[in-house]
């Protein structure tokens, strides 16, 4: 490799991973207390160019991915716990991290597929961008404090990750019902059904998935 390429690239590299000490934290405040700006500008930058999307705020799965790592860096899994986990998962903490994120990736892909599917058009790679991002970034701070939350409460039936889930399930089910009630255009009560059905589905392949990998 050239090493003048090779310097760029790892300046580059360098300033975008020190970015994120910033871009991270202001991304995630805008999300929790700004959530439908943040719908609404994620749909505005999907349709923008690779290299110019998402300029002024944390890419969404990223913002994803760094919600997972910080809840299992917060709250790692203990020597106990560790064992319920086949060993492939429990070799490498990147393995870890990457099974987290499969888990709480499916949240916002399901999401995703249900908006599609309940708009006009044909559900492409293409079509489920724009809602994916969408709920991505919904899907950052609920990712944030249920995965370390859940740890807690498997440990000791924790009184405050219990209250923290639940906090964070009102704040998301509220979310998504003004994202199905603005964005689809249902009525309040289909809006609601609809809120529901994607967290309970969500959580269903969730489980399903963690049951046939720890089954291993």
């Amino acid at each position: 490799m050239d090493i003048f390429n090779f310097a760029r690239a790892a300046e580059q590299t360098v300033y975008e991973t020190v970015s994120w000490l910033y871009f991270f934290p202001a991304t995630l405040f805008r999300v929790i207390f700004q959530p439908f700006a943040m719908l609404d500008y994620a749909a505005r930058q999907s349709s923008e160019p690779d290299d110019k999307a998402f300029a002024g705020a944390m890419r969404p799965a990223l913002v994803l991915l760094i919600s997972i790592i910080i809840g299992a860096t917060l709250v790692p899994l203990e020597a106990v716990e560790a064992r319920l986990l086949p060993a492939d998962l429990k070799d490498t903490w990147l393995h870890l991290i990457a099974f987290r994120l499969l888990i709480f990736a499916i949240f916002p892909m399901v999401a995703a597929i249900a908006f599609d599917l309940l708009t006009p058009g044909e559900v492409t790679r293409h079509s489920l961008k724009t809602p994916f991002n969408q709920q991505s970034y919904v899907y950052g701070p609920f990712a944030l404090i249920v995965s370390p939350g859940m740890v807690l409460v498997v440990r000791d039936m924790s009184p405050w990750a219990l209250g923290a889930i639940a906090i964070a399930h009102v704040w998301l089910l509220a979310v998504q019902f003004a994202f199905f009630r603005r964005k689809v255009g249902f009525s309040s009560w289909k809006a609601a059904i609809s809120a529901v059905l994607c967290v309970v589905v969500g959580w269903l392949f969730s489980m399903l998935l963690a049951v046939a990998v720890t089954a291993q």
